[in-house]
C-alpha cells in the first residue's frame, strides 16, 4: 500500500511556553527524529510541515524527508494539513502530530485498511468518544476541502470531519488487533512531557535539544574532502607474476619498458625486392634497370647474402632486409624475367632512400617505457607486452574485497517474495562493479538488523580481505546497525555523512588499518557511493590513474526541475547530437530506484541551486569506468 506520512511540525506550543516540541529531547533523540523513524518503516515518502527556521536546518541533512512551509502561515493545524496534502505523492495520506511520543504504524495501516473499507475520505481514532484527527489517515482530496475552509476563516483540524465523510476507529476495535491505545497521546504540557520522558527513560530536563551527542550525530562533509580521506588510507597492495594469457584484465604492477628494440631488425614494408637505390639513379620508363636476383627471402629467414651492386633479392612483408639494401620496391613496379636459368627484375623508376624499410628501434628504442604501472592490460597492451617477450607479466593482486548486505527485510535472489520483504539487488550489484574495477569480490551474504552479528562477520572478513562494503544500516532507523558497529572503540570513523544526494550516509572508518566503506542501501544511492568513493580506493589499490571519476562538459538534455539544498549527482546517459555532447537524466531521480542505473554511463553533477535548470544548460558531468 502506497501511503504518505505528513508529520505537522510548525507550530509554538503555547501551554510549553512558546517552545517547538519538535526540538525537545525525547529520550535519546528529539521529537521530530522519533516521528521520523517510527514513521519511515510504513510509508512511501515523509513530508514535514514547517515553517520554523531552526528545525528546518536540523532536518536538511534527511535525506528522506522532505521539508515544506505553510502555504497559510499562522492559520493553525488546518493550514499545515492542507500544505501537506497539497505535497503529498500518494493517494493516502498519514497525518502525523510532532508531538506523539507513541506513534504506531499498526494502528496507522489499520485505520487505511477501515477507510478502504467503504467510500470514506479518512478514518479516524476515537478515544473516549471523541474524535481525534492526529494520527489518521486521509485522501489526498481532503486536502481542498481543507483550503477552501481556510478561505472561510477556519483554523482547527476538527472543522474538516464536518465536511467529509469518515471512519471511527474505537478502542475496542483496535484492542482486538492488539494496538495499544497510547499511540493517540500527545503532549501539551510541561507534565505530558515529563510522563512521556520518564517512560521511555529519557531526560526530563524542559528545554529545546539543540546540541545532541547520539549516534546519530553527523557531520557533513563535501564529496572531495570524503574522496581525499579515503585516498589517504589505501596504500597500493603487492604485485605477483602472472602468465600474459592470464593477465587480461589485470593492472600492471611496475612500469615495463623495452628489453630490446623493436623491430628488432630492418624489416620489410612490402612484397616487392630489396635493392641499392643507387642502381636505379638512371632508370627511367624507356630505359628500365635490370638487377640480377640473387636469393628469395619468406618471412623469419635470415639472409644468406648482402647485396652488392647491381643485384636484388625477393623480399616478403615482413622480412629481415639484407645488408647493402637500403630500399624495397614494391612487387607492382617491377617486371620479372628468366634468363638462362637466372632470375632477373626490371624497374624503370629511381625511389628515395629507405622507401618500404623499418629501421630498427624505429617503433620502440631499447629500454624506452612502454607501459606505466596500473595500466589496465587490454588487448592492445597484451601486444606489446608480447613484442617485447613479457611470458610472465609483473600485476598487482586483486583487492579482495567483502560485501556485505544488513537489513531483515533481504531476500535471496532466489527466494519468492513474501509482504514486507525485498530482494538483495545490491549484492549482486556490488559484486559485478567490483569485478569491473579489478578487485575481487568476497561475498558474506547478509545480516538481520542484528549489530554483534554484523560486528562479527565484519571483523572475521577484514582478517583476509583488504576491504569491506557494506549496504543499508547507516541511516537514522532504530535498526540501522552499521551506525552501532562503527561506534565501537577500535573503529576509527573517517566520516559518517556527504554534502550531496544521493546517499549523504555514506559512511567510511578504519578497522585494524582497513577501510570500510558503508554505502545506503537504496540500490540508485549504493550505485552512485560505489563510483565516488569505493572506486577511487580501488584504483590507488592496484596503481591505476586517475584517482577519480573523470568529469567532462556537456548539454542537459532535458529539464531538471528540482530545487537542490546539496550537490546532487544524478544517474545518466551521454548522446553525441551534430558533434555536442548531451547528458540526459534516466528516469525518475530517487535513490530507491534500481531502473535508473540500467545504461547510466555518467553523472550529471547538479550543484545546489534556488531554482531548477533547463535542458540546453552547460554542466559538469563524471564518466563512469
Amino acid at each position: 500500500m502506497a501511503l504518505t506520512a505528513v508529520i505537522l511540525a510548525g507550530g509554538q506550543g503555547r501551554r510549553m511556553g512558546g517552545v517547538n516540541k519538535a526540538l525537545l529531547p525525547l529520550g535519546d533523540e528529539v521529537f521530530i527524529e522519533r516521528q521520523i523513524r517510527k514513521a519511515l518503516p510504513g510509508t512511501n515518502e515523509i513530508i514535514v510541515v514547517s515553517n520554523d527556521e531552526a528545525l528546518n536546518r536540523f532536518l536538511r541533512d534527511y535525506e528522506s524527508v522532505r521539508i515544506i512551509a505553510d502555504q497559510y502561515p499562522g492559520e493553525g493545524p488546518l493550514a499545515g494539513f492542507q500544505a501537506g496534502m497539497a505535497a503529498a505523492s500518494c493517494a493516502d495520506v498519514w497525518v502525523i502530530g510532532c508531538d506523539q511520543p507513541f506513534l504506531e504504524v499498526s494502528a496507522a495501516h489499520f485505520l487505511l485498511d477501515r477507510m478502504e473499507s467503504g467510500a470514506f475520505q479518512a478514518a479516524l481514532p476515537v478515544i473516549g468518544g471523541k474524535p481525534q484527527p492526529l494520527h489518521a489517515i486521509y485522501r489526498k482530496e481532503t486536502g481542498l476541502i481543507a483550503e477552501s475552509l481556510l478561505k472561510k476563516g477556519e483554523r482547527k483540524l476538527l472543522a474538516l470531519l464536518d465536511n467529509i465523510p469518515w471512519y471511527g476507529v474505537d478502542e475496542r476495535q483496535f484492542a482486538e488487533q492488539g494496538i495499544s491505545l497510547n499511540f493517540a497521546d500527545d503532549v501539551d504540557t510541561p507534565e505530558q512531557y515529563a510522563k512521556a520522558s520518564l517512560t521511555l527513560k529519557g531526560v526530563t530536563s524542559f528545554m529545546p535539544h539543540t546540541d545532541r551527542s547520539d549516534r546519530f550525530r553527523r557531520h557533513a562533509l563535501q564529496p572531495e574532502e570524503a574522496q581525499r580521506l579515503i585516498k589517504e588510507k589505501v596504500r597500493p597492495l603487492a604485485t605477483e607474476r602472472v602468465p600474459l594469457a592470464d593477465a587480461w584484465g589485470r593492472r600492471l604492477g611496475d612500469n615495463i619498458v623495452a628489453p630490446h628494440p623493436f623491430p628488432p631488425f630492418r624489416r620489410s614494408g612490402m612484397d616487392g625486392y630489396a635493392l641499392r637505390t643507387e642502381d636505379l639513379l638512371q632508370a627511367t620508363s624507356e630505359a628500365p634497370v635490370s638487377l640480377t636476383v640473387i636469393e628469395s627471402l619468406p618471412c623469419g629467414v635470415e639472409p644468406r647474402h648482402p647485396l652488392n651492386a647491381g643485384q636484388a633479392t625477393r623480399i616478403m612483408t615482413g622480412g629481415m632486409v639484407p645488408e647493402g639494401a637500403d630500399v624495397v620496391v614494391m612487387l607492382e613496379m617491377t617486371v620479372t624475367e628468366d634468363r638462362d636459368g637466372q632470375s632477373f627484375v626490371q624497374i624503370g623508376k629511381s625511389v628515395p632512400v629507405g622507401l618500404n624499410i623499418a629501421e630498427i628501434g624505429c617503433e620502440i628504442q631499447v629500454g624506452e617505457a612502454l607501459l606505466p604501472a596500473g595500466k589496465v592490460i587490454s588487448s592492445g597492451e597484451t601486444a606489446l607486452l608480447a613484442a617485447c617477450g613479457y611470458a610472465d607479466v609483473p600485476v598487482m593482486r586483486r583487492p579482495r574485497v567483502a560485501v556485505l548486505s544488513t537489513g531483515s527485510e533481504l531476500l535471496e535472489v532466489g527466494e519468492p517474495l513474501v509482504p514486507a520483504k525485498i530482494r538483495n539487488s545490491n549484492a549482486p550489484m556490488l559484486a559485478s562493479l567490483l569485478r569491473e574495477a579489478g578487485a575481487e569480490p568476497v561475498m558474506l551474504g547478509k545480516v538481520p538488523d542484528d549489530a554483534s552479528e554484523a560486528q562479527q562477520r565484519i571483523r572475521q572478513a577484514l582478517r583476509t580481505c583488504d576491504l569491506l562494503i557494506t549496504s543499508g544500516g547507516v541511516s537514522v532507523g532504530d535498526y540501522d546497525v552499521m551506525v552501532d558497529v562503527l561506534a565501537a572503540p577500535d573503529v576509527k570513523l573517517l566520516f559518517n555523512k556527504i554534502a550531496m544526494r544521493p546517499g549523504s550516509p555514506t559512511t567510511a572508518a578504519l578497522l585494524d588499518g582497513k577501510l570500510i566503506v558503508a554505502l545506503s542501501g537504496n540500490p540508485g544511492a549504493c550505485f552512485v557511493g560505489f563510483h565516488l568513493f569505493v572506486s577511487p580506493a580501488l584504483q590507488k589499490m592496484q596503481q591505476e590513474k586517475p584517482l577519480s571519476p573523470q568529469s567532462f562538459k556537456a548539454f542537459l538534455g532535458r529539464d531538471f526541475p528540482k530545487i537542490n539544498a546539496y550537490r546532487r549527482y544524478i544517474r545518466a546517459r551521454t548522446e553525441l547530437r551534430e558533434g555536442t555532447v548531451w547528458v540526459l537524466p534516466i528516469g525518475d531521480d530517487k535513490s530507491s530506484l534500481m531502473t535508473t542505473i540500467v545504461d547510466a554511463d555518467c553523472l550529471i553533477e547538479i550543484p545546489p541551486l534556488k531554482e531548477g535548470l533547463e535542458r540546453g544548460h552547460l554542466v559538469t558531468a563524471w564518466k563512469l569506468s
